[in-house]
């Protein structure tokens, strides 16, 4: 009997808690909330700066990356550019490199 009653109970205030979410996400998709939600996502990010980590100033973070290599395509000396300025094809093609990787400590930031 005792079981019976908590599980109405339980049932009562599951739709309770069901319906005030249902109403709540319809009121926010309002014109009129759209003020109510900035000002409590401004709350919510104040101080907060985006350029840095979570718990800046402590210990390191791990981090882990895998790499998975699609394809690797022949060398042309043909598609490589000239960094030659004479507007021409028959100088020396010397091909661009990217600039070289900032050292990193081991997947550690």
């Amino acid at each position: 009997m005792f079981a019976l009653q908590r599980v109405r109970q339980f049932r009562l205030l599951s739709a309770l808690v069901v319906g005030s979410i249902v109403c709540c996400a319809k009121s926010v998709n309002e014109p009129g909330n759209m003020s109510f939600v900035k000002e409590t996502v401004d709350k919510l990010l104040k101080g907060y700066d985006i350029r840095l980590r979570p718990d800046f100033g402590g210990a390191p973070v791990a981090v882990g990356m895998s790499i998975d290599v699609a394809s690797i395509d022949m060398v042309s000396e043909v598609n490589m550019v000239s960094r030659g300025g004479g507007g021409g094809g028959g100088g020396i093609r010397t091909p661009i490199y990217p600039p070289p990787l900032p050292h990193l400590h081991h997947g550690l930031i």
